[in-house]
């Protein structure tokens, strides 16, 4: 093998090696990308169900008030 066919190879296996790390960077970036949304929905869902929480003891409160003053009412 000459010297300028091992440069050739050599300069080859650069480029593919190159590729190959830019297609992983790619894939990286979408990978961060799929994981910021699901952080976001997450956090999304974190306080849907805080304010469902906050709803269902408001409610109860609400009724426990009335049944509080439908007892005094009664006395």
């Amino acid at each position: 093998m000459t010297l300028e066919a091992i440069l050739l190879d050599l300069e080859n296996r650069l480029a593919d090696k190159e590729n190959e790390k830019l297609l992983l960077q790619e894939k990286h970036a979408k990978l961060e990308l799929e994981k910021s949304k699901l952080e976001e929905a997450l956090e999304k869902e974190k306080t849907q169900r805080m304010k469902a929480e906050e709803a269902r003891y408001a409610a109860q409160e609400k009724f426990e008030r009335a049944r509080l003053e439908s007892n005094i009412g009664e006395s």
